[in-house]
């Protein structure tokens, strides 16, 4: 198996949701340990979390998962430095061959479309393997090794998204279906919950 490492991004204070949208409850645990789960599930070797905005009392939280925790204290800068952040501790180990990125605020992609995400990978790893949106290319995606420098210098708000949608880089792009909702105010996890009742 090819040594693919996790990083889930979850450093941001939710300021439209009005509450650590990284604790709500879903099933039988929270959006971020949601996502930290369904990575644990795959044969992702690792998973590291990196956090922000209230990361004593989510770092608390999520004690008892398997993941590494890191705090990013410039996380205002925007969820690119986030990435970086991630990125450059990772980077720092000198063992991974691929970084998966994910979100903490995607509940519907699961386990079942990260395998698929990774084998995909597998069979093409000289190539970033990514998700379909409407309207552009997004994450979760992994990121082959020669993209490692390219994402520890990435800043501001729009995360991965010029590398992932840049004509010139080859992109495998796989499509979530049914699987995409970002979790970002009360009405989306109010839709959220009325899907999986």
């Amino acid at each position: 198996m090819a040594n693919i490492q996790a990083i889930v991004v979850a450093a941001g204070s939710a300021s439209r949701m009005g509450e650590i949208k990284q604790l709500l409850p879903w099933k039988k645990t929270t959006l971020l340990g949601n996502a930290i789960e369904q990575i644990l599930k795959t044969e992702i070797s690792s998973v590291l979390t990196v956090l922000g905005a209230n990361y004593d009392l989510i770092k608390t939280e999520i004690k008892n998962l398997e993941t590494e925790v890191i705090h990013h204290k410039n996380w205002r800068e925007g969820i690119g430095t986030s990435i970086a952040c991630g990125i450059n501790h990772i980077v720092e180990k000198k063992n991974a061959e691929a970084i998966l990125i994910m979100l903490a605020d995607q509940p519907l992609l699961d386990s079942k479309y990260l395998e698929k995400l990774i084998a995909n990978y597998v069979s093409n790893p000289s190539k970033i393997t990514a998700t379909r949106y409407t309207n552009n290319i997004g994450v979760p995606a992994i990121f082959p090794a020669k993209y490692f420098e390219a994402l520890s210098k990435l800043k501001g708000d729009s995360g991965a998204k010029n590398i992932l949608n840049d004509p010139s880089i080859e992109v495998l792009v796989l499509d979530p279906e049914d699987k995409i909702l970002d979790i970002d105010t009360p009405e989306d996890y109010k839709n959220l919950k009325a899907r999986n009742s």
